[in-house]
Parts: structure tokens; sequence; C-alpha cells
């Protein structure tokens, strides 16, 4: 431009310029995105390719350099996925997290958010996370089951903790087996609520609602049906202490219920058990509060395999405390019977 200026016509500019776009970046831009594009993009190099697609778009090549990082991607992200391994699965969330917070670098740093980029990534990653059929669902629903018992203690605050959860959810939109997640997640969710696990019940209920904006409300409506069931248990047990029932109930020790709506909950079978009496007296006071309360309208159905016991055991050594379940609870009670 300069030399045309200084010894040339300026009418004669736009030609001259045109011809080296055409001979020097047109002719040749099929082989530099064949042989060094890829190693731009692994080597995180924002400013070589800014300059690449600046270049590409004086020849009307965008959409030549568009297709070259879609397919690079994909191949990326394939790799992280593929990839099946006990040990690599326990990291393909972290994993593909970091896949996407890098390649949004690139995108947001190289070719700015006009160009249809990030479009070409998403479906890059959408491709890749569904190339293992369910699996993914499956472990994304284990990695936001972490998430919720650890909190804050795994991240450093609930800051970080609700971004974690937003770039989980854009994960989530590229899943195609969504209803496989939903069912993972809400099995761990419920043993998150029943045993006390969840490190807030905040973020428990921001990430309900996440799943609700993105799916819709039949979605998550067994969701917040089970907090429901935890709410009015709470209520429920309330009235229990202070009705006349309580004391029958405290023979045993302190004694807690939480009653379940069986439509919002995972299917459980218990088998039929007889309760030994340190426990029975408990279970007949809150059947005969429950049932003085809705008649024959409800059934209530035990599910024992649930049950938490906190038992208070001597033992040469000392005194200890036992959390058990309900079926280690009944072979150790048979102990005191059995002395």
């Amino acid at each position: 431009r300069e030399r045309v200026l200084s010894y040339l016509d300026a009418g004669s500019l736009r030609a001259v310029v045109g011809l080296v776009d055409t001979h020097l970046l047109a002719r040749h831009l099929g082989g530099l995105l064949e042989r060094g594009f890829g190693a731009l993009v692994d080597a995180g190099r924002t400013a070589d390719l800014a300059r690449l697609a600046t270049l590409a778009a004086r020849v009307d090549g965008t959409e030549e350099v568009r297709r070259a990082f879609g397919a690079h991607a994909k191949a990326r992200a394939l790799a992280v996925v593929a990839e099946e391994s006990e040990e690599k699965d326990k990291r393909l969330v972290d994993d593909l997290l970091a896949f996407k917070a890098a390649y949004d670098g690139l995108v947001e740093g190289a070719f700015g958010r006009g160009g249809g980029f990030a479009a070409v990534l998403r479906t890059a990653g959408e491709y890749a996370v569904n190339a293992r059929d369910n699996k993914p669902a499956e472990l994304l629903a284990k990695y936001v089951d972490g998430l919720m018992k650890a909190g804050a203690k795994r991240v450093g605050s609930d800051e970080e903790v609700e971004g974690v959860l937003d770039r989980v959810m854009v994960l989530f939109r590229c899943i195609h087996a969504k209803d496989v997640f939903e069912g993972f997640y809400k099995k761990d969710l419920a043993k998150r609520l029943l045993l006390h696990k969840s490190a807030s019940t905040d973020t428990e209920r921001a990430m309900v609602s996440k799943l609700k904006g993105e799916c819709g409300a039949n979605f998550t409506a067994k969701l917040e049906g089970m907090f429901q069931d935890m709410a009015a248990s709470e209520q429920l047990m309330a009235a229990f202490s202070a009705s006349p029932h309580a004391a029958a109930a405290a023979a045993g020790g302190d004694f807690t219920a939480t009653v379940l709506t069986s439509s919002y909950w995972p299917p459980y079978t218990s088998p039929a058990i007889t309760l030994p009496p340190e426990l029975a007296p408990a279970v007949d006071a809150f059947m005969a509060f429950y049932n003085g309360r809705h008649g024959t309208t409800r059934r209530l159905a035990w599910q024992h395999q649930l049950w938490q016991c906190l038992l208070k055991a001597t033992f040469p050594g000392g005194r200890k405390e036992l959390e058990v379940s309900t079926y280690q609870a009944l072979v150790l009670l048979m102990f005191n019977r059995a002395a």
C-alpha cells in the first residue's frame, strides 16, 4: 500500500492489494490451516490466531477458518471424552470444564463474539459429550453430587460454587440424555436430603432452579416435591413431639421420622422385618399419631433400608457411639439379648 501511494497512481491501489491478497493469502490459506492452525490453537496463541482470522477475512476465508477450528475443537473434545477408564471418568467433568474454559478464551481472544466461532465450539462440545451415550450424563450427576456434599470446601466460596454450577449447566445443555441425568440426580438428591449430607440447602434449591429454567417445571416437579416433603416432615415432627405419643416413642431413645410422598422419590423396596423392643415402641407411637391425624386417607410404608440408627455401646475400652443402618442395628442389638 505504501509503495503504491509512493510510486503508482492511487487509483491502482485496490487492484494491486487484491492481487497480493490472492497470491499470498487466498491460494495458500488451505495449506496454512492444514499445517499450522492446530499448533496455534494448542499453544493458545490468540494474537497469531486473531491475525490469521483478520487476514482470512480479507479473502473471504472466514468460513474456511471456522471449519478448521470446528474440526480441531471436535477432535480435542473427543480426546477428552473417548478414553474409558475409571481414573479418567473421575476427572471427566473437570477435564471438560477446563477444555470449555480454554477454548472459550481462545474464541473470545482470537475470533471475538462474531463470526460464528462460539456456535462451532458448542457444536463440537455437544458432539463429543454425547459420543459415549449415557455415561457423561451419569458422571455429570455424580459430579454435582460431590459438589453439593462438599460445597465451598471444594472450590473456595459460595460464589465459586455458584460459578461452577453455571459452568456445569453449560455441559448439561449439551447432553442429549437429560432423562438419564435426571434419574441419577434424583437418586443422589434423595440420599443427600434424607441423610443430611448437603453442604447447603440454598445451593441445592439454586441448582433445581437452574434445571427448571433450562428444562421447564415438569422436569423439576418431583425434585421440588422432595424439598416440600422435607419441610412438611419438620413440621410434622414438631407436632409429634408436642403430642402425648412422644413419651412412648422416647422409651427407646430419640426418634425422628421423615414422611415421603412416594411419587416424588426414587422407588424403594423394603423387606419385612421384626423390630426389636428398643425400636418398636417409637414406630408404634408414630403410627398412632399419624393415623390419628389422617385416618385411612393415607397409608405409611416404612422403608427400613433408609433408616439410620445411632447406638450407644459399652466396650471394654470405653463407651462408643455407632452410626449404623437398620439391619446393622438389628444384629448389634441381638448381642444385648445374647448377653
